[in-house]
């Protein structure tokens, strides 16, 4: 029998809450340590070089506007999206429809998880398949597609009960996993190398930062204007939809503006 120390013992005088991000934070501390001890593999599929300097890269980073501003775009979008229903689902379930934590909780965190690796899958199949049809941008089809079905699924918060609720949610999520792999997928398979980290690193960064940072505060505005606190679910789904109508268009320009061929 193992014995399990509790988490007032481990982060004394910390609230439960506040105790599991701490050991999650030093799990994945530990996790990532190792990675330390990696070496870099020689890099293939160059087109300026592993050494090119900034003005360089720059350069090539500009001439790729066509393609990369509309992904770019098209990525914070659904990320915003995302961070709005992450950050104001639970609020809107304790509000409009009267559930406590403990109410929902269970489901929600399980409906994140599922999803999270749901989309994974579903992200790499529709990019390999995509990939594979030898259209231009044929690899973006699945987060055209994916984006699209996201605009129905934004309106989880005004939906008609919590069954459905939980299935719009869902779905959000699912195609937000869906179309941040494809346009990770898209990122490494047309670039050059020298260019793909600081992309990828770039999205991430920057559309985390205007994600969960304006996102939120755009639904809280809305809902102000559409008259107070009452009326969060009604914010929450302009916001969701609004953003996910400019990233079905941002991925349909990224695939019409897609490099002829993967590098």
């Amino acid at each position: 029998m193992f014995l399990r120390p509790s988490t007032d013992t481990l982060f004394a005088g910390v609230a439960p809450w506040r105790a599991t991000h701490f050991a999650l934070a030093a799990i994945s501390a530990a996790l990532i340590l190792p990675m330390l001890l990696l070496r870099e593999p020689a890099r293939q599929e160059v087109a300026a070089g592993i050494h090119a300097p900034w003005r360089v890269v720059l350069q090539e980073l500009w001439s790729r506007r066509a393609f990369l501003g509309p992904l770019f775009v098209g990525q914070v979008s659904v990320v915003m999206a995302d961070a709005a229903a992450a950050i104001w689902a639970s609020p809107v379930l304790s509000r409009s429809y009267g559930l406590a934590p403990p109410d929902f909780a269970g489901w929600m965190g399980s409906l994140i998880f599922l999803t999270g690796v749901a989309g994974s899958v579903l992200g790499g199949v529709a990019a390999d398949i995509g990939q594979k049809s030898g259209r231009r941008g044929g690899l973006l089809i699945g987060a055209v597609i994916a984006a699209a079905l996201g605009i129905p699924a934004a309106l989880f918060p005004i939906m008609p009960g919590i069954p459905f609720f939980a299935v719009a949610l869902g779905a959000l999520m699912l195609c937000g996993t869906v179309t941040g792999l494809i346009t990770s997928v898209a990122l490494t398979v047309l670039l050059p190398n020298e260019l793909r980290g600081l992309c990828i690193g770039a999205f991430i960064a920057i559309a985390g930062l205007i994600g969960f940072g304006v996102a939120p505060t755009l639904v809280t505005a809305i809902s102000s204007l559409l008259g107070g606190e009452a009326h969060l679910g009604g914010g929450l789904a302009t916001v969701g939809v609004s953003v996910s109508i400019v990233s079905v268009a941002a991925f349909w320009r990224a695939m019409r503006s897609a490099p002829d061929r993967p590098i």
